[in-house]
């Protein structure tokens, strides 16, 4: 029996009620109560752009905060948090999505919410987009005549490989295969520019996948080798490692370290793989750990002086460096090096410019 908007069913001596759009009804209060300023418990801060929202709306509807805010990890205690690498607008547009499951999609914002749909896992928004694109390219010539390759960024590229290799869902077999092989092409040529005007065409390519999905992880090349170690999942933090042997084209586990932690640096250093710093879900790190592949092991490294979460971490000259990073408090421009003679660490000039996460490469050079 029903009435109006409501359902009733009735069994003897028992009834149920419910309002079959109440759900609905609810998000679109919420949404409104928003957009007053209104029982707002988290920012979302982006540079200078900030967004107020309802953390249990955020938990419910987006993959990546319901971890961060059921996990126990420190963003869920913070009152602001900041989004590194998403486009302003691309977040504006998933938060609203968050509140009422729409969102509009055109030629100038598909790219920053495709990548912001993917770091914060809503599939359903990344089909969205790459069935947007499938449609936009529907012919090996749309690729082709495509002016602005240069402006195809690396991780772009690797989700549309996802769109067109794959199709937008696993399920999905309906683009073109010569669609699907020229965009694939049109990622794998993207052309970069060196600062003295030379172009090389750098090519990519997809390697057998790692044991576990991990993201904050540290990633260095020792031995010939590239060794992942640790990460998380959106669940749970490792301490797992393992490596990729390109001649095989096989990841290998290798013994895990001593304590889980992601955001940490990880360096080669002399025969060892060293990594220092990080996060492990409830505080953040001073400590390093040493691995010796002889005796596939894990041993304790005199801690830094400074807790390191975003650290990098570089070999240079017989020492090793740990630079930047955040202490959850504020970033940081210190840096401070590891001597294995003294097995000490200590602080060296701090960086003028910098702070907090920053990238460190390190280029030898012949004495003059």
């Amino acid at each position: 029996m029903t009435m109006g908007d409501t359902i009733f069913e009735e069994l003897e001596d028992l009834m149920h009620f419910s309002v079959a759009d109440l759900p609905a009804r609810g998000y679109a209060v919420m949404e409104e109560i928003r957009r007053q300023g209104k029982l707002c418990d988290v920012t979302l801060k982006v540079g200078e752009h900030k967004f107020s929202a309802h953390r249990i709306v955020l938990a419910a509807s987006i993959p990546y905060f319901h971890a961060m805010f059921t996990n126990d990890m420190v963003e869920c205690k913070q009152d602001e948090i900041v989004m590194q690498g998403m486009d302003p607008s691309a977040l504006e547009a998933l938060i609203n999505f968050a509140y009422n499951g729409h969102i509009a999609i055109d030629q100038q914002n598909v790219q920053a919410l495709l990548i912001g749909a993917s770091f914060l896992q809503l599939q359903n928004v990344k089909d969205a987009c790459c069935s947007f694109l499938q449609q936009r390219y529907e012919t090996e010539d749309d690729w082709e005549h495509e002016k602005s390759p240069d402006g195809v960024t690396a991780h772009l590229c690797a989700e549309l490989l996802n769109c067109f290799s794959y199709g937008a869902t696993s399920e999905d077999t309906s683009t073109d295969p010569t669609i699907r092989s020229t965009a694939v092409r049109k990622c794998n040529t993207r052309k970069l520019t060196g600062c003295e005007g030379q172009q090389s065409w750098i090519p990519w390519t997809i390697v057998t996948e790692m044991s576990a999905s991990r993201s904050a992880a540290g990633v260095t090349v020792f031995e010939g080798r590239i060794y992942v170690s640790g990460g998380h999942d959106g669940l749970q933090i490792f301490n797992t490692v393992e490596y990729y042997n390109h001649h095989t084209a096989l990841w290998h586990p290798v013994a895990p370290m001593k304590n889980k932690r992601c955001r940490h640096g990880a360096a080669a250093f002399g025969s060892n793989l060293y990594v220092a710093g990080g996060y492990d879900g409830s505080a953040f790190l001073s400590g390093a750990e040493v691995y010796s592949s002889v005796a596939d092991q894990w041993s304790h490294l005199v801690a830094m002086n400074t807790r390191r979460s975003r650290i990098s971490l570089v070999a240079n000259c017989g020492q090793l460096y740990a630079v930047g990073g955040y202490d959850g408090q504020s970033n940081l421009s210190s840096m401070e090096m590891y001597d294995p003679e003294t097995n000490r660490w200590t602080f060296m000039a701090p960086m003028v410019c910098h702070e907090g996460g920053v990238g460190v490469g390190c280029i030898p050079l012949q004495p003059a």
